[in-house]
């Protein structure tokens, strides 16, 4: 925000609005009664280099021999802009990637002998998105993920590791990586009665 004199008050921050246009349209942001104000929320960047994140479902189950959907997210929380941005997805071997939602052609890689290998067989496989465009603050987007699994172990977790990279330094890591989990299990249907 600036003042009347063009002062910056507050560094670069993005605002959301809780209430449904008055017009119609998107969401607005209304002005406060008195002075400066704004009566909604204001949401400051964690840094001012990039800092990038990826997120998902932390528990996903899945049939025996079943296909499940798992959903990514992924954000630019910082103030500067992240160009070059890679997604890089590390399946379990009892996993095969099925495809996903992106709109974005992954390479296929698998790790063999501790190097990264091209191939056809996707279980145990790494999958990697370049991102095109920029990544500004609050910028990101979000896709599903389809697997398989070829474990019929009932309690089996399997696990997909999910790691976000750009062609900078990311000025805050803890959150570059996740770890979601398939879950082998049954079905259960519960009766419903209806009076």
């Amino acid at each position: 925000m600036i003042d009347a004199n063009s002062a910056l008050l507050t560094p670069p921050m993005a605002f959301a609005s809780a209430s449904l246009p008055q017009y119609g349209g998107g969401f607005d942001i209304d002005p406060g009664l008195a002075g400066y104000g704004n009566a909604h929320m204001s949401i400051a960047p964690s840094t001012t280099g990039v800092d990038l994140s990826v997120v998902s479902q932390e528990l996903v189950g899945v049939a025996p021999s079943g296909d499940a959907v798992i959903p990514v997210s992924y954000a630019n929380q910082g103030a500067s802009v992240a160009q070059n941005v890679v997604i890089t997805a590390t399946f379990d071997p009892d996993l095969i990637y099925v495809g996903d939602t992106s709109g974005f052609a992954p390479s296929a890689q698998k790790v063999e002998m501790g190097q990264l290998q091209p191939q056809n067989q996707l279980a145990g496989s790494e999958r990697v998105w370049h991102l095109p465009g920029q990544a500004q603050f609050l910028g990101g987007g979000q896709f599903n993920i389809s697997v398989r699994t070829t474990s019929t172990q009932i309690g089996t977790r399997l696990p997909i590791t999910f790691t976000i990279a750009y062609s900078g330094g990311d000025a805050v890591a803890l959150n570059d990586s996740f770890v979601a989990y398939v879950m082998v299990s049954n079905r259960v249907f519960l009766p419903v009665i209806a009076r």
